[in-house]
Formats: structure tokens, sequence, C-alpha cells
């Protein structure tokens, strides 16, 4: 798998993991229920890297993604019955016709 090498400086976030057995976590899941929206996370620091530039790099049978051009018919995203009707229709004709 090819590296990719960031053209700009990766900005750093807190993303949230759910904690592995041994580090006290479960693998009893109620999925909806309240065990398990509060299942124990760990916070890890993890580099975010912007790829748009390097989007001929990836493909989806060797990194389970790939970058697709469109362009989105609504312009600022501040309807969500909009967002609903229309984006959601077209994401799912890009996704059926790539």
């Amino acid at each position: 798998m090819a590296v990719v090498a960031p053209t700009r400086p990766a900005l750093h976030a807190y993303i949230n993991y759910f904690l592995e057995l041994h580090e006290g976590g479960t693998d009893v899941l109620y999925p909806g229920t309240a065990i398990d929206k509060l299942r124990p996370l760990k916070a890890t620091l993890m580099p975010i890297n912007d790829i748009r530039e390097s989007h001929e790099e990836f493909n989806l049978d060797t990194h389970g993604f790939a970058f697709v051009a469109h362009k989105c018919s609504e312009p600022k995203f501040d309807d969500r019955e909009r967002i609903t009707s229309v984006v959601y229709w077209e994401v799912a004709e890009l996704i059926k016709t790539t």
C-alpha cells in the first residue's frame, strides 16, 4: 500500500475508540440501548491529513474507498428537507452508477 505524503500539515484531533476487553471494555452489546451508548471510550490523539490532492492514489479494492468527482446540486447544505430529498437521492444514484 502506498503511503501518501500530505501536502499540508496534519491537524490533530482526539478520536474516541471503544475500549478493548483487556482495557475494561465489553463484548456484550445491546444495540440502541443505554448500555450501548455508555460504553467506555478511550480518546486517542490522531493525525488528520487532507488527502484531496492525492485522490488518484486511492482505489476501492486496495483502500476500501475511492474518490469520485461529483458536483452536488445543493449549494449550502442548510435545509434538512432538501438534503434528505435531493442530496440523499443524488448520493444513491452516484453509488449505483460508480
